[in-house]
This record gives C-alpha cells, structure tokens and sequence, in this order.
C-alpha cells in the first residue's frame, strides 16, 4: 500500500477538530474519515494504514477512553507541529 499525504493530513485533521481532552474514539475517526467531504478514503484499508503510519511516526498515540476502555487516539505534540507546518 502507499503512504498518501493527503490521508495522512485528513486524519490528523479529524482528530484535531473531533478530539476531547482525552482523544477520539477509533470508531469515531474511521466513521469521520469515510464521510470526509474530500473524498480522499475509498475503504476502511486506507485509514487503518494511514493510522498505523501516524501511530509509528508519532503523529497520534494510543489512548484507552471512558470506562469501557475504548479504544482511541490523541493528537500528539509532533502530530500538532506537522498538521501547523502543512496548512
């Protein structure tokens, strides 16, 4: 699979805009990104690899939400940089 940049910058911005405080529930983000007005995700496969990336660079963390522990994701501080210097 190819790493677009475009998936990667529409995630990143999903979270940012969707997030609380304590981050975005996974199914929350892959509902938001398949509805994303750009169109960019055609399958749920495109937003699990772009995830995975953000996850292995850094961009988002793994999070544990509400007392289910469901699980999430939360914009990291290298996640903020990198969605500030590709506006």
């Amino acid at each position: 699979m190819k790493r677009r940049l475009a998936h990667i910058q529409v995630l990143l911005g999903i979270v940012e805009d969707q997030a609380d405080n304590f981050g975005l529930k996974n199914k929350v983000l892959l509902s938001e990104c398949l509805k994303s007005p750009t169109g960019q995700f055609a399958e749920a496969e495109q937003i699990d690899y772009a995830l995975y990336l953000c996850l292995e660079q850094g961009y988002l963390k793994s999070v544990k939400l509400t007392s289910n522990l469901d699980p999430g994701v939360q914009l990291t501080w290298a996640g903020h940089d990198y969605l500030e210097a590709n506006r």
